[in-house]
């Protein structure tokens, strides 16, 4: 796994790497092939319509590029949350440790909350949701950071609850017990990845086109009460 500050500066080079797609170009070369089709020659049409072709193929080459770039900062905001998550939560739980036991007041708090900050240079929450430990880190307007917040959730073993409060008083918290909450794992080869997107959503569309057209077929043979099938429904379980 990459340092957090290192996965930083990959979303700032991937941000940089988006280009001005050259939709004016295409809709230049369109306009002349036009004119040319109107009142020029066979060979001026013939240039004018490669010169269109050429900036239609530009065209949709910097837009996959970009889309590209758009999936790997989704993949890279992921892989920063994980990074930050590994490199910080041991930290967060040693702090939370210190005071294990004591009440959880407003001056202890504060202190929990200056220590993290001077440790982490970011806000951190520390409380139950839902009867479980939650952690959420604050980060600041002016951060590099590709998110504004980020939430680490306990996982419960055997079913068990994880507070960090309990009748308001501190409880101790393992790093292990915790993960980020709404996150994808972390990737190593972003470019490959974002690749297997592409060829899992070709695959997809082939699939939902073969469903569309049997959906189709087997609407075509029933009758009367016998259940029909739809591509948003999908195909009962009964026939009438």
């Amino acid at each position: 796994m990459k340092k957090y500050v290192e996965i930083l500066e990959a979303i700032t080079a991937a941000r940089a790497g988006m280009v001005d797609t050259a939709k004016s170009e295409k809709e230049f070369a369109r306009e002349a092939m036009v004119i040319a089709h109107k009142s020029g020659t066979d060979a001026e049409f013939d240039a004018a319509k490669a010169a269109y072709k050429a900036a239609e193929e530009k065209f949709a080459a910097e837009c996959k590029h970009n889309e590209d770039l758009k999936m790997t900062l989704e993949v890279l905001r992921d892989n920063a949350a994980q990074a930050f998550f590994a490199e910080s939560i041991e930290t967060i739980c040693t702090i939370w440790n210190k005071y294990a036991g004591k009440p959880h007041g407003e001056k202890t708090s504060d202190k929990i909350r200056n220590e993290l900050f001077a440790a982490l240079g970011v806000r951190v929450w520390i409380g139950n949701k839902y009867d479980d430990a939650s952690i959420t880190c604050y980060f600041d307007f002016g951060s590099k950071a590709p998110f504004r917040d980020l939430e680490f959730c306990a996982i419960r073993t055997n079913g068990e609850k994880v507070p960090a409060l309990v009748g308001n008083k501190i409880q101790p918290l393992s790093p292990d017990i915790f993960r980020v909450y709404n996150c994808g794992a972390y990737v190593d080869d972003v470019p490959a990845h974002v690749q297997a997107i592409r060829e899992a959503h070709e695959k997809a569309q082939e699939a939902e086109t073969a469903f569309a057209n049997a959906v189709s077929a087997y609407n075509s043979l029933t009758r009367g009460s016998i259940a029909r099938a739809s591509t948003r429904e999908g195909v009962k379980r009964w026939f009438i």
